[in-house]
Parts: structure tokens; C-alpha cells; sequence
């Protein structure tokens, strides 16, 4: 198949785009040397790559769960630059007539989008170090979520007098 004249596709995303254009205008990833066909499409996955480069550092572990940010994801979303949405999940959870609803989709989604998000961030140099850090909120998390099961549990046996 012929291309115009200074026309390419996408190695990442497979979308037509023009030469002369650094990165692609549908992904995001930066262009390489010209392909003539278009790549071949992955199947649709529960988390988009779309905005992730395909060498990005941790780029291979974006369809794998973050438990830091399911369980942690105000914060984590905050040290992810994304202080805006951490600040208003974080307000969001003080609010009793949605913090149910809201905490569960919020576990889900960012569990399921974490490590995309963490990718897109371009805080880290390396997979080493992007699979350090993820790790090291993933130990907090488990933390976190162990001091509030042993909370819950302390509490209800007081409440119930230890019977």
C-alpha cells in the first residue's frame, strides 16, 4: 500500500499521521522511521495504553494491578503528579453521602489504571525504578490496610465488651 507523500503509520497505535510530526497526534509516541502498513491492532484490553510510549520505563507493566494506588489513591495520586484529582478524591471521602460509592470505584479504577497513570507521569529514569517505587506503595498500602483491619477488629471487641 503507497502513502502519500509524507504520510506514515503509527508503530504504536496504528493511526496515519504525518512525517514530519515528532510524536504521533492520536498516542502520543514518538515517531520512528516510517512504516507503510499500518500495525496491527491489539485487541481492546481493560486499560488503555493509548497515552503510554511503547519504551517508557514501567510501560510493561500497565496491565498488571497497583494495590498503592487502589488503596492509597489519594495520596498516590498526589506523589503521581495528579494533585488535583488526589486533593478532590481525598475531599471526596469526607463526604458521607457519596465516600462509599466513591471509594469503591475509586479502588477499582486506579487499581486497574495505576501503573498507565504512573507510566504517563515520566517520573522514572528505568522499569528498576518504576518497579521500586510501585512496590514500595504496595508495601504501605498492605500497612495501611492491616493497622485498619486490627482498628476495626480492637474496636468491635470493645464495643461488644470482649463477648
Amino acid at each position: 500500500m503507497d502513502l502519500p507523500i509524507g504520510t506514515t503509520y503509527c508503530s504504536a497505535c496504528g493511526q496515519q499521521g504525518n512525517t514530519a510530526d515528532a510524536v504521533c497526534a492520536s498516542c502520543g509516541a514518538p515517531r520512528e522511521a516510517p512504516v507503510s502498513e499500518p500495525a496491527v491492532a491489539a485487541p481492546p484490553t481493560a486499560v488503555s495504553t493509548a497515552a503510554v510510549a511503547p519504551g517508557a520505563p514501567g510501560a510493561q507493566y500497565i496491565r498488571q494491578w497497583n494495590w498503592g494506588a487502589a488503596l492509597l489513591a489519594p495520596y498516590w495520586l498526589m506523589a503521581h503528579r495528579k494533585v488535583t484529582l488526589g486533593i478532590a478524591l481525598f475531599i471526596l471521602q469526607f463526604v458521607p453521602v457519596v465516600d462509599g460509592g466513591v471509594s469503591l470505584i475509586a479502588f477499582f479504577y486506579f487499581g486497574a489504571n495505576g501503573n498507565r497513570m504512573a507510566v504517563a507521569s515520566g517520573r522514572f529514569q528505568d522499569d528498576t525504578q518504576f518497579v521500586a517505587v510501585q512496590n514500595a506503595w504496595r508495601n504501605w498500602a498492605f500497612v495501611v490496610a492491616a493497622f485498619g483491619i486490627l482498628v476495626l477488629i480492637a474496636s468491635t471487641i470493645v464495643r461488644h465488651g470482649g463477648t
